[in-house]
């Protein structure tokens, strides 16, 4: 039952600014109507009843009219500031987003230095085991076969160091990238969950219920964007640091911490990037390099 009178309300607070100038304009059309007719027009002159209920009408459909000029101008301007803080808030995102990716433009950049510099001694390195491996299958000299085997070893030696050295460059690069990537998501989130938070902590108005479910639904839809792109980011960075593990792990001894260590990785990796704790993680790789030194 209340529904009803509702629902009869909201249809005249949309309509009746477009019908009231509609509804002058037929009042003053009446008055020339009885203006013109010089009988009428006396009767009316004449009788009390019908100048009061004339004026009455008048008054009433002023009023009304004023009235609801003035909540459709205060409406349009509320609107107006909506959607001016909503450009505001899209141009916040877009600075944000850009200055984020330059962060990580900057980081792969390093992180591409460091394996340019790297590689090269390491491929140069892997040649000379492929050449001393082919001259080892055309000679049958013992003396020369023992040679070449130490050759090998040592090459493989230098070269294992080489790749430990740059593994431990790229941990401090992979770590602040995962961090700073962490960071930027629960900035965004919070930032998310303020975006409601200032709906229901301002002024109560009857608009208010539909602002805060079209900005909940709003907020609910970049929340899951938001989620799954940096769910794709961290598996990317989570893979990078895995083989930097991986391989800082061959020439030491294994804890538990890095058994444990192994399954949080390959979990992430795997898509379980809710349950992967990345400062944790983190710190862990950066204690890894340091028992390399």
């Amino acid at each position: 039952m209340l529904s009803y009178p509702k629902h009869v309300w909201s249809w005249l607070r949309d309509w009746l600014p477009y019908v009231l100038p509609a509804i002058s304009n037929l009042i003053l059309v009446l008055l020339g109507v009885i203006m013109s007719l010089p009988a009428l027009a006396e009767k009316v002159e004449k009788t009390p009843k019908y100048r009061k209920c004339l004026a009455a009408i008048c008054l009433i459909a002023g009023v009304i009219g004023f009235i609801f000029d003035v909540a459709q101008r205060h409406s349009s301007d509320e609107t107006n500031k909506q959607l001016i803080e909503n450009v505001g808030i899209t141009l916040k995102k877009t600075d944000e987003l850009v200055q984020q990716t330059t962060g990580m433009l900057a980081t792969t950049n390093q992180m591409a230095t460091t394996v340019a510099v790297y590689m090269p001694q390491i491929a140069e390195m892997n040649s000379h085991v492929a050449a001393i491996d082919k001259q080892l299958k055309t000679t049958n000299d013992p003396r020369l076969i023992a040679d070449l085997q130490a050759q090998k070893a040592e090459v493989q030696k230098q070269a294992a160091a080489i790749s430990k050295r740059m593994s431990i460059a790229l941990v401090p690069e992979i770590v602040h990238q995962m961090r700073d990537a962490h960071s930027n998501y629960l900035d965004e989130a919070f930032r998310l969950y303020n975006e409601t938070d200032s709906l229901t902590s301002g002024p109560w108005t009857p608009e208010t219920p539909q602002k805060l479910t079209e900005k909940l639904t709003e907020v609910k839809a970049d929340r899951l964007r938001l989620d799954n792109r940096y769910r794709d980011e961290l598996k990317e960075m989570v893979s990078t640091a895995d083989y930097l593990r991986r391989q800082l792990l061959q020439v030491i001894p294994q804890t538990d911490e890095d058994k444990a260590e192994e399954q949080s990785f390959s979990a992430a990796i795997n898509g379980d990037t809710k349950s992967f704790d990345v400062w944790k993680a983190t710190k862990y790789l950066e204690s890894l390099a340091q028992r390399n030194r």
